[in-house]
């Protein structure tokens, strides 16, 4: 098969599954509001979720499309094996970052709310902060998420990238439709930092058969990682 009819049939592959997934988020939407309506938990679920959500698509998109150039000058300087080392590097570090940002939040979100949501009380308040927490990781899962998805990018494969809202979303289906009545506002929640890992596994595949394999390495003082945060900072 010549390389345009490879390109050809890899964008009709990737515009059925976003049209796919976009599909699916519909329904996601419309079973939420089936489910829980309109109310305070309601409310808090989607205030918690579109804060989260700021954080995790910038920090996402920031590391995607930084880490792309990077990328090609590492593969450039240092070959295949040197690219698959930093991306490791990136992936430990990111984690490592991650993981702090995540304990500092945790400890500073009743003064964050308080800060930023004045009119929050009581019930409402204490709910506020519950969600928040318990949607925290999906900071640590969309930073290794923006990093697979700039590696498999470099790589030139955008189908894993195209399928990531299929999971996410058919996470949320079967939560709404079997288990919402007994979780509740907190399980969904939950299932939203699920819905956000599945995106880490559905990438994997992609990434093994790209020569990807996972191994430890933590070097803070990698040039690479310098010019890429420089990058990532100027990017936000």
């Amino acid at each position: 098969m010549s390389t345009s009819k490879k390109a050809a049939k890899s964008a009709i592959i990737i515009m059925i599954f976003t049209l796919g997934s976009k599909f699916l988020g519909f329904i996601r939407e419309v079973l939420i509001a089936a489910k829980f309506g309109s109310g305070m938990e309601t409310d808090m679920y989607f205030i918690a979720m579109s804060a989260t959500i700021l954080i995790t698509n910038l920090m996402s998109n920031a590391i995607r499309t930084t880490f792309i150039p990077v990328f090609a000058e590492i593969k450039v300087a240092e070959g295949e094996k040197g690219k698959l080392d930093h991306t490791n590097n990136m992936i430990n570090i990111v984690f490592f970052l991650s993981l702090i940002l995540v304990c500092i939040a945790w400890i500073a979100l009743p003064l964050i709310i308080k800060l930023l949501a004045k009119g929050f009380y009581g019930e409402q308040y204490n709910l506020a902060i519950n969600l928040l927490r318990i949607g925290l990781p999906m900071i640590i899962f969309s930073g290794i998420i923006g990093i697979f998805s700039g590696f498999l990018q470099s790589e030139q494969r955008y189908i894993s990238t195209a399928l990531i809202g299929l999971p996410f979303n058919l996470v949320y289906i079967l939560f709404l439709l079997f288990l919402s009545a007994k979780f509740g506002i907190k399980g969904l929640m939950v299932v939203s930092v699920i819905a956000v890992f599945s995106q880490i596994l559905i990438q994997l595949p992609e990434a093994k058969r790209a020569g990807y394999k996972y191994k430890f390495i933590f070097n803070i003082k990698d040039k690479y990682i310098k010019k890429y945060f420089i990058s990532a900072f100027l990017y936000l």
